[in-house]
């Protein structure tokens, strides 16, 4: 215990760490349990939409989200909570997040819906929330050659 001792209290001298001198003394195994596999995978980026004075395309498709989200709780038999409110279907961020992307024309299918704003119900509403922003803001149509 002596000799274990004198190497832990001298092991910074030598260029170790002292937890591996308490490894080896108590039997540790060592730690690689808690370390990852494989290294961390980036996420997808993110469509980034340049600031931009909200016209009147857009000032709809807020006004239309926001009636959709009520038409949704009451369907969903979600009104008397108060606590969540409107929330619990769709947050505020997600309907800004729907509302920039709709207006760089970002969103083109659920996939792109689901893959921009993490939504949860995104393959549940999606095809909703697509039909309603192309009532407001269309995808332009490429020309056709002549």
């Amino acid at each position: 215990e002596a000799f274990a001792m004198k190497t832990f209290i001298n092991v910074h001298g030598r260029g170790f760490c002292r937890r591996k001198v308490l490894d080896e003394y108590f039997d540790n195994p060592k730690g690689t349990a808690f370390l990852p596999d494989e290294p961390m995978k980036w996420a997808k980026r993110k469509v980034k939409i340049p600031n931009y004075s909200m016209g009147e395309p857009e000032r709809t498709l807020r006004n239309w989200l926001e009636e959709w989200r009520e038409l949704q709780m009451v369907e969903e038999d979600l009104k008397g909570d108060n606590f969540f409110g409107l929330q619990i279907i769709m947050s505020n961020g997600v309907l800004n997040c729907i509302i920039d992307l709709a207006h760089g024309q970002k969103i083109s299918d659920v996939t792109s819906l689901l893959a921009q704003t993490d939504w949860v119900y995104s393959e549940l509403y999606g095809p909703k929330i697509l039909d309603i922003i192309q009532a407001t803001i269309p995808t332009p149509s490429l020309a056709q050659p002549p």
